[in-house]
């Protein structure tokens, strides 16, 4: 929501969509988790935020792009990545994307209503992404999975909720940050999603030069249709052009879902 005016900071007026009925529910060690029925899909809130929407079958790819940007991005930035962590499970938009070349992704989802959710619904969606060999889910902290695992990783993705949530807040900060750059190979990739509508200048500034203390390259992508931004980090320069270009074309079917046919399409959403 938002404060109506300034004057009167005490009412706050929501913004938040009236979704349907409710098809799922479960009160969770860190939140009380939803779906609604909202037209063909299944639109799942966390402590009553809006996180993300499950598809059925047939359901437009593109509507979701950005989430499934966040596991695409380092392929088409580092050529050679065969293994992924990501931290959040949500909607699974990100996990179903997950390209041909990567051998393997390891998933920590938090809140176990998140993977009974998903699981829920996991016969009528477009796509299940649990299902898929690859993926090896793990409850807990973010934190002490990082803090726990002896593997590095290619690349880790990060997509917890909004900064100022519970349990998300932590995955934020310095220290963080810190913990992913001492479980990244040399040359790895982090990607961090932010979202816009409950974000201010001041607090995307503040992780901006949060995570410049920590890497030495930082860009920032806003793909279509909008909505987020994503900061991608690393010890190293990242890719030009041209690299891109031969990782795009390596992973056509899966660009082409998000509307990405070649590199320019690419450069166009580095905006920072």
């Amino acid at each position: 929501g938002e404060t109506t005016g300034g004057k009167s900071a005490g009412r706050v007026r929501s913004r938040l969509a009236v979704f349907g009925p409710v098809v799922f529910a479960g009160i969770g060690r860190s939140a009380t988790v939803l779906l609604h029925r909202e037209g063909l899909e299944w639109r799942m809130t966390s402590n009553g935020l809006p996180e993300s929407a499950v598809q059925p079958r047939g359901g437009r790819v593109a509507r979701y792009a950005v989430a499934r940007w966040l596991t695409l991005l380092p392929t088409a930035l580092r050529p050679g990545i065969d293994r992924l962590l990501v931290i959040g499970l949500g909607a699974g938009h990100s996990v179903e994307a997950l390209p041909a070349s990567i051998a393997g992704i390891d998933v920590v989802e938090l809140e176990p209503e998140i993977v009974r959710a998903n699981r829920a619904v996991a016969p009528l969606r477009r796509s299940d992404p649990l299902a898929d060999p690859r993926v090896a889910l793990h409850l807990g902290d973010g934190r002490s999975a990082l803090a726990l695992h002896r593997e590095l990783f290619d690349a880790i993705v990060s997509q917890p909720s909004h900064p100022w949530t519970a349990g998300s807040a932590s995955l934020f900060t310095q220290e963080f940050f810190s913990l992913v750059h001492g479980r990244l190979k040399p040359g790895g990739i982090f990607v961090q999603w932010i979202g816009l509508d409950f974000v201010d200048v001041a607090l995307l500034r503040s992780l901006v030069a949060t995570l410049r203390s920590v890497f030495p390259f930082v860009e920032c992508y806003r793909p279509h249709p909008g909505g987020a931004v994503l900061f991608v980090a690393s010890d190293r320069e990242l890719a030009d052009l041209a690299t891109a270009r031969r990782a795009i074309a390596r992973d056509a079917a899966a660009w082409s879902d998000v509307g990405v046919l070649s590199a320019e399409d690419l450069a166009l959403a580095r905006i920072l």
